[in-house]
């Protein structure tokens, strides 16, 4: 699953799904540890689109910011 702390208006997916090979990177194992294994089983199987504002509210990332601040707000954590 690819994702980033910061999403603004984004959404996240499972891709790899939709061409029939299971998640690489890691997100097969990662994923229950973060949302749980029910709400993992559910993305990784069906490949499902989540909002920025869903993956917050499930744990999957940290913070959602608008898109017009993303820039601003990633320099002002270095």
């Amino acid at each position: 699953m690819h994702h980033s702390d910061r999403l603004g208006d984004g959404q996240i997916r499972t891709a790899e799904v939709k061409l029939g090979v299971p998640p690489g990177a890691g997100g097969t194992q990662r994923l229950p540890r973060l949302v749980g294994k029910g709400r993992a089983l559910q993305l990784i199987l069906t490949g499902e689109i989540i909002s920025a504002q869903e993956a917050w509210r499930i744990g999957l990332v940290n913070e959602v910011v608008p898109a017009a601040n993303l820039i601003g707000r990633a320099a002002s954590d270095f």
